[in-house]
């Protein structure tokens, strides 16, 4: 695998990049099986860059092109402000495969899925590189149903435009071009080897935040119940006229999804103090917002180079942040230069970042994001090449202190925040969730139970003779009795069961991915706990529990299944003698 890249100031120095592309192709020790033309332009004309890839493509008829129009270009670890630059990589047995999904042609979702499909046909695919342009269709349908596609595959890439103007990015290939789109290229061959490395750098801020209204998926209206606007007009003097944009981007939001960070950057405040962000949201996610300190953020950079260096890599994609870029200023050269030395580079800056964890396709944003691609064995030459030598970071020693300081404080509130809300949602006498905090979980497990069609079983449970035990033996003998139950609760159920104290004597248990034969099994066992003798305020007693079980129907609310399952405890209440269970029918 070998890749060239050559800045072209104007459409006059393509012939020369055609020429030396030309005599390193005859100079390989073989015909290289594909070879990929890549073209990003930052300011170049629709015209201009046609004619670019035309010229290309005449040059070498096998070729696979593609191309587009982005905010900036970047080129071996540097930033190309204007021009054009174009790269010529040269694969020894890989093979590429592209596709264009046109907004005009097809629906994102059915390509996405027709995709997906492909790719699982497809046992030596390495790679996908994205590259998406324009808007009006459906990206979060297209990213959904690509998260299908195999999880050894990486997938990698962005949004080519500055999110403030969509139709100003076309995507390009050698056949068509399309303003409103996704091109995806996929990487293939059992000798090909990617490593990807994704760097944030930004730092946590105060306590933690629940999105509870959105406009669309990229529109906040209100966190926590309050103008989503307020955490910047209120909390950091941050007001919406022109400057907004500048002034925010040290300020975006993290939020944890699918076991991955990801990071939203504010764009626009609006009179209403909605607040429109790069990325999606989704109701209920828990955001933290975070400060972009340059510092910090360059030596996060910096800590991936001698992981990509020891990956021995023969090419590197590199995709980062418009806004990280604006954010990082004059010192935007420091963070490219961490790639300089270690392989070819081309990229971009995007206005949203495609990475994967555990399968899922996102976008992120404020990323930089470094594909390094190898075919055969790790060169130990490359291990051993001297690299130059990086800018030392430093921070003036007030700056240290101050931001040392923002850090331990927020994690100290952070902390106290946590407590608080673990205190908020516990039962203080048994340490169950109490009632609300057990309805909101039952809510969240029965709207995944219908996206998914997993079955959902819930327990209500009832302590038989408990007004008995408090008038015999008092209410502290009462209360132990409760705290038995719920200690016997937790040892028979599974760490991601829900087990909750409904009130007085009543405890409720969300058993996900559970069949009604199954929770009832489990309920017997429960009861016969309970029956085994117990210290209860220093004397031997048998407890006993009469339960009703229903399982979860697509139609089901949280007010609807609990109503069957009171009427499954009633009905077990019912049956001579104690220690019953009633199961509803399905």
């Amino acid at each position: 695998m070998k890749q060239l890249i050559f800045y072209l100031e104007n459409e006059r120095t393509l012939s020369a990049a055609i020429r030396a592309a030309a005599d390193a192709q005859a100079s390989l020790n073989a015909a290289p099986r594909t070879l990929l033309i890549t073209i990003f332009s930052a300011n170049w004309t629709e015209q201009a860059i046609e004619r670019t890839i035309q010229e290309a493509g005449d040059a070498f008829p096998d070729a696979i092109l593609l191309g587009s129009r982005v905010p900036r270009v970047i080129y071996n670890g540097r930033l190309s402000p204007v021009g054009t630059v174009i790269s010529f990589t040269f694969f020894a047995s890989a093979q590429l495969r592209l596709s264009l999904f046109d907004a005009m042609e097809d629906r994102p979702d059915a390509f996405a899925h027709a995709l997906s499909r492909q790719l699982y046909e497809t046992p030596d695919a390495r790679a996908l590189f994205l590259l998406a342009a324009g808007s009006g269709y459906n990206l979060w349908g297209f990213l959904r149903e690509l998260s299908a596609a195999p999880r050894t595959l990486t997938i990698f890439g962005g949004l080519t435009d500055d999110g403030l103007h969509p139709e100003s990015s076309t995507l390009y290939t050698r056949d068509s071009h399309c303003r409103a789109g996704i091109a995806c290229l996929t990487f293939l061959g059992e000798d090909l080897s990617v490593k990807e490395d994704i760097s944030f750098g930004w730092q946590p801020l105060g306590c933690s935040l629940t999105v509870t209204g959105l406009a669309d998926p990229t529109t906040l209206t209100s966190l926590d119940d309050r103008p989503a606007g307020e955490i910047y007009e209120r909390y950091l003097g941050i007001h919406a006229d022109e400057h907004f944009l500048r002034e925010a981007l040290t300020f975006p939001f993290a939020l944890e999804r699918d076991g991955m960070t990801l990071l939203r950057h504010p764009q626009a405040l609006y009179e209403n103090s909605s607040v429109k962000f790069g990325a999606d949201f989704h109701l209920g996610e828990v955001l933290h917002l975070t400060y972009g300190d340059p510092v910090r953020i360059l030596e996060k950079t910096q800590e991936t180079r001698p992981l990509i260096r020891e990956f021995c890599p023969d090419a590197l994609f590199v995709t980062s942040c418009l806004a990280r870029q604006m954010l990082l200023g004059s010192d935007t050269p420091k963070e490219l230069r961490s790639c300089q030395g270690l392989a070819p580079a081309i990229g971009f800056y995007a206005y949203g970042e495609f990475v994967r964890h555990g399968g899922s396709v996102l976008l992120s944003n404020m990323t930089l994001l470094t594909i390094a691609m190898r075919e055969g064995a790790p060169d130990d030459a490359v291990r051993k090449r001297r690299l130059p030598r990086l800018e030392t970071i430093e921070r003036p020693a007030a700056l240290s202190h101050m931001a040392h300081f923002i850090e331990a404080t927020s994690h100290d509130l952070s902390l106290l925040n946590e407590k608080l809300q673990y205190q908020a949602s516990r039962d203080s006498l048994t340490g169950l969730r109490n009632r609300g905090e057990t309805e909101r979980l039952l809510l969240a497990c029965l709207n995944e139970t219908h996206a998914i069609h997993q079955p959902l079983t819930v327990l209500l449970l009832d302590l038989d003779d408990f007004k008995h035990i408090n008038d015999c033996y008092g209410h502290a003998s009462g209360d132990i009795a409760l705290r038995t139950i719920a200690n016997i609760l937790r040892r028979l159920l599974r760490a991601t069961d829900i087990i909750g104290r409904w009130g007085g004597d009543e405890f409720l248990i969300v058993l996900p991915n559970t069949t009604a034969p199954i929770a009832s099994n489990i309920g017997k066992r429960i009861e016969a706990e309970s029956k085994q003798p117990h210290d209860i305020g220093g004397k031997e007693i048998t407890l006993s529990l009469s339960i009703g079980i229903t399982s979860a129907r697509e139609t089901d609310s949280t007010e609807t299944i609990f109503q069957r399952a009171d009427r499954a405890l009633y009905l077990a209440k019912a049956i001579p003698g104690k220690g019953s269970l009633f199961q509803m029918e399905e």
